[in-house]
């Protein structure tokens, strides 16, 4: 897939934090996917929320294998995908070799339409509106937010990172000068625009980040307690300044889950804390500047949602209910962003 790509829908498509089901995959899907691997796969099971809704059965499956007793996390996905995967795989790999909590990939193989991305299956959690969980996202952030910039293939990313934010500026440009084009859902856009200046330049602070930190990518392996980041395809088009993570990271582990004003006060200064304490780049030193980073992220995901929808991209309904959401949340959560920035 040329870059820069817009997202598949997430298996996650709301902020509550949930642990993954998963049900019986169908006939269909157990038969291509068995002769892909040419092995047997009984009992295959897919992500409930993950797969495609038409007749190509993407999705995320596992399978255990009931003579070793080990399980497989399979990621099968349309083959324009496949160079990204590599990629993804590739960044993801290196991270986990240089002690960075990620899942390694063991596979991807290209077959016909298809391409399918094998790792071990580890058993998650999602994180907890816990003050130990949040000192956890916090010194892993730091971590990750320490070794990016030393990745081998940066520049690759900072040149997508760039084209993405060239195309978002054009797309922003074009929503607000002629928004009969987009559908209503993508009306807070304008106010969303007027409160910051030329949201989609590519800013003096920039460097690679995750750029995807929604509670879908943040996990906790059940068996040894230990905290694993998710998901690194859009880290390869993501050239931001790392405030943006650790904002993204506050929205949806702790502004968005359900708690007392007190609790989420709380577990947004553990997760600021440990990320200082960590020696984490980022700085976010005022609740208005927060509060812009904030704007900025939902203001990128309605824009995205835009480009999507003059592509003829499928766009769900949830998708801008949730970004509107958190739009109108915004304006609420200024005495949890104060506390947090002045503590």
């Amino acid at each position: 897939m040329s870059l820069p790509w817009t997202p598949r829908p997430p298996a996650n498509t709301g902020f509550t934090a949930k642990s993954s089901r998963y049900i019986a995959a169908s006939r269909k899907a157990n038969a291509l996917i068995s002769s892909i691997l040419d092995r047997d796969l009984t009992g295959l099971e897919i992500m409930e929320g993950s797969g495609s809704d038409d007749q190509m059965h993407t999705g995320f499956y596992r399978h255990f294998d009931k003579t070793t007793g080990t399980g497989d996390f399979l990621k099968l996905i349309s083959n324009d995908e496949y160079s990204s995967q590599k990629r993804a795989a590739h960044l993801t790999d290196w991270l986990a070799d240089n002690e960075v909590a990620t899942i390694k990939t063991d596979q991807i193989v290209c077959h016909g339409s298809y391409t399918l991305c094998i790792s071990a299956f580890v058993s998650l959690r999602p994180p907890h509106l816990e003050v130990s969980d949040m000192e956890c996202l916090g010194a892993a952030l730091a971590k990750l937010h320490k070794t990016l910039p030393d990745y081998p293939d940066i520049e690759q990313i900072k040149s997508g990172g760039i084209a993405r934010l060239n195309m978002l500026a054009t797309r922003l440009d074009d929503v607000l000068d002629a928004p009969t084009n987009y559908p209503a859902d993508a009306s807070a856009i304008p106010q969303l625009a007027s409160m910051l200046d030329q949201p989609f330049k590519p800013a003096t602070r920039s460097n690679a980040v995750h750029g995807d930190l929604n509670i879908g990518n943040l996990a906790f392996d059940i068996e040894s307690g230990s905290f694993i980041f998710l998901d690194f395809e859009d880290a390869l088009v993501s050239w931001l300044p790392q405030e943006t993570d650790l904002a993204m990271m506050l929205q949806r582990t702790v502004l968005q889950q359900n708690g007392s004003i007190a609790d989420k006060i709380t577990c947004g200064k553990a997760l600021f804390a440990a990320y200082r304490s960590a020696d984490g780049p980022a700085e976010i030193k005022t609740a208005e500047d927060l509060g812009n980073y904030l704007a900025w992220i939902i203001l990128r995901s309605m824009t995205v949602l835009c480009e999507m929808h003059i592509r003829g991209e499928k766009v769900t309904i949830s998708e801008w209910k949730k970004f509107n959401q958190l739009g109108t949340d915004l304006q609420n959560h200024t005495p949890v962003l104060e506390a947090i920035c002045n503590a």
